[in-house]
Protein backbone atom coordinates (compact mmCIF):
# COMPACT_ATOMS: atom_id res chain seq x y z
CA UNK A 1 0.00 0.00 0.00
CA UNK A 2 1.26 3.28 -1.17
CA UNK A 3 1.65 5.82 1.88
CA UNK A 4 0.52 9.17 0.46
CA UNK A 5 2.57 12.22 1.04
CA UNK A 6 1.26 15.02 2.68
CA UNK A 7 0.54 17.63 -0.19
CA UNK A 8 3.93 20.23 0.02
CA UNK A 9 2.00 23.90 1.49
CA UNK A 10 1.41 26.41 -0.74
CA UNK A 11 3.59 29.44 -1.76
CA UNK A 12 2.83 32.23 -0.03
CA UNK A 13 2.21 34.27 -3.64
CA UNK A 14 -0.99 31.10 -4.25
CA UNK A 15 -2.05 32.59 -1.01
CA UNK A 16 -1.98 35.60 -1.15
CA UNK A 17 -3.80 35.45 -4.80
CA UNK A 18 -6.69 32.74 -3.02
CA UNK A 19 -6.95 35.14 0.19
CA UNK A 20 -7.50 37.95 -1.98
CA UNK A 21 -9.95 36.33 -4.21
CA UNK A 22 -12.03 36.04 -1.25
CA UNK A 23 -11.13 39.70 -0.62
CA UNK A 24 -12.58 40.60 -3.35
CA UNK A 25 -15.81 38.36 -3.63
CA UNK A 26 -16.64 40.00 -0.45
CA UNK A 27 -15.52 43.80 -1.19
CA UNK A 28 -17.68 43.68 -4.16
CA UNK A 29 -21.01 42.21 -3.08
CA UNK A 30 -20.51 43.90 0.53
CA UNK A 31 -22.64 46.53 -0.55
CA UNK A 32 -24.79 45.46 -3.03
CA UNK A 33 -28.79 44.47 -2.85
CA UNK A 34 -30.93 41.96 -2.60
CA UNK A 35 -30.62 41.32 -6.34
CA UNK A 36 -26.84 41.61 -6.34
CA UNK A 37 -27.18 45.35 -8.13
CA UNK A 38 -24.05 48.01 -6.42
CA UNK A 39 -23.12 51.17 -7.19
CA UNK A 40 -19.64 52.19 -8.42
CA UNK A 41 -18.56 54.20 -4.79
CA UNK A 42 -16.34 56.54 -7.46
CA UNK A 43 -19.07 57.40 -10.32
CA UNK A 44 -22.53 55.91 -9.21
CA UNK A 45 -23.37 53.58 -12.08
CA UNK A 46 -24.84 50.66 -10.98
CA UNK A 47 -24.27 47.08 -12.06
CA UNK A 48 -24.09 43.66 -11.12
CA UNK A 49 -21.39 42.94 -8.08
CA UNK A 50 -19.58 39.95 -10.73
CA UNK A 51 -19.66 42.28 -13.68
CA UNK A 52 -17.18 45.04 -11.27
CA UNK A 53 -13.90 44.86 -9.56
CA UNK A 54 -13.06 45.44 -5.69
CA UNK A 55 -11.28 48.47 -6.04
CA UNK A 56 -8.75 50.41 -3.53
CA UNK A 57 -8.93 53.77 -2.19
CA UNK A 58 -5.32 54.49 -2.48
CA UNK A 59 -2.99 52.76 -4.81
CA UNK A 60 -0.59 50.23 -4.84
CA UNK A 61 -1.75 47.37 -3.38
CA UNK A 62 0.57 47.50 -0.86
CA UNK A 63 0.23 44.52 1.66
CA UNK A 64 -0.67 46.63 4.64
CA UNK A 65 -3.54 47.92 3.13
CA UNK A 66 -4.28 44.65 0.55
CA UNK A 67 -6.92 43.48 2.48
CA UNK A 68 -8.22 46.75 4.73
CA UNK A 69 -11.79 46.56 3.93
CA UNK A 70 -12.82 50.40 4.74
CA UNK A 71 -10.39 51.09 1.65
CA UNK A 72 -12.24 48.69 -0.38
CA UNK A 73 -15.14 48.75 -2.02
CA UNK A 74 -17.20 48.44 -5.38
CA UNK A 75 -15.87 50.18 -9.02
CA UNK A 76 -16.89 49.86 -11.94
CA UNK A 77 -13.92 48.36 -14.38
CA UNK A 78 -13.32 51.75 -16.12
CA UNK A 79 -13.47 53.80 -12.92
CA UNK A 80 -10.86 51.34 -11.35
CA UNK A 81 -8.33 51.55 -14.27
CA UNK A 82 -7.71 49.87 -17.60
CA UNK A 83 -10.34 51.37 -19.84
CA UNK A 84 -10.96 54.68 -20.73
CA UNK A 85 -13.99 56.30 -18.87
CA UNK A 86 -16.77 58.47 -20.43
CA UNK A 87 -17.27 60.54 -17.68
CA UNK A 88 -14.78 60.28 -15.63
CA UNK A 89 -11.12 61.64 -15.76
CA UNK A 90 -8.36 59.51 -13.35
CA UNK A 91 -8.39 62.88 -11.39
CA UNK A 92 -11.87 62.51 -10.69
CA UNK A 93 -12.09 59.22 -9.75
CA UNK A 94 -9.40 59.67 -7.30
CA UNK A 95 -11.44 62.73 -6.05
CA UNK A 96 -15.07 60.80 -6.01
CA UNK A 97 -13.31 58.03 -4.05
CA UNK A 98 -12.08 60.60 -1.56
CA UNK A 99 -15.02 62.41 -0.94
CA UNK A 100 -16.80 58.97 -0.60
CA UNK A 101 -14.91 57.72 1.91
CA UNK A 102 -14.94 60.80 3.72
CA UNK A 103 -18.80 60.66 4.04
CA UNK A 104 -18.61 56.91 4.84
CA UNK A 105 -15.58 56.84 7.18
CA UNK A 106 -14.44 60.36 7.99
CA UNK A 107 -10.93 61.88 7.90
CA UNK A 108 -9.24 59.76 10.76
CA UNK A 109 -10.08 56.63 8.59
CA UNK A 110 -8.37 58.16 5.24
CA UNK A 111 -5.17 59.46 7.48
CA UNK A 112 -4.80 55.64 9.38
CA UNK A 113 -4.86 54.12 5.91
CA UNK A 114 -2.57 56.37 4.52
CA UNK A 115 -0.43 55.45 7.60
CA UNK A 116 -0.58 52.12 7.36
CA UNK A 117 -0.08 52.24 3.20
CA UNK A 118 3.49 53.24 4.12
CA UNK A 119 4.32 50.42 6.25
CA UNK A 120 6.26 47.54 4.95
CA UNK A 121 4.48 44.15 5.72
CA UNK A 122 5.36 40.20 5.15
CA UNK A 123 2.80 37.68 5.17
CA UNK A 124 3.76 34.07 6.84
CA UNK A 125 1.61 31.24 5.23
CA UNK A 126 -0.24 30.79 8.41
CA UNK A 127 -1.36 34.62 8.26
CA UNK A 128 -2.69 34.19 5.09
CA UNK A 129 -4.75 31.29 5.28
CA UNK A 130 -6.08 33.10 8.38
CA UNK A 131 -7.22 36.12 5.98
CA UNK A 132 -8.92 33.34 3.46
CA UNK A 133 -11.06 32.00 6.11
CA UNK A 134 -12.30 35.31 7.39
CA UNK A 135 -12.96 36.50 4.15
CA UNK A 136 -14.59 33.07 3.51
CA UNK A 137 -16.95 33.29 6.43
CA UNK A 138 -17.75 37.06 5.23
CA UNK A 139 -18.55 35.72 1.95
CA UNK A 140 -20.89 33.23 3.99
CA UNK A 141 -22.56 35.14 5.92
CA UNK A 142 -23.46 37.94 3.04
CA UNK A 143 -25.46 34.96 1.59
Amino acid sequence: SKVSKPSPPKSISKLKKEAWRWCSLYNRQKDSDYRGYVKCVTCGVVKQWKEGDAGHFLSGRGNSILFEDRGIHFQCKPCNGGFRHQKNSKEDVVENYKNYMLKRYGEGVIKELEGLKVKQRKFTERELEGIIETYKAKVGKLS
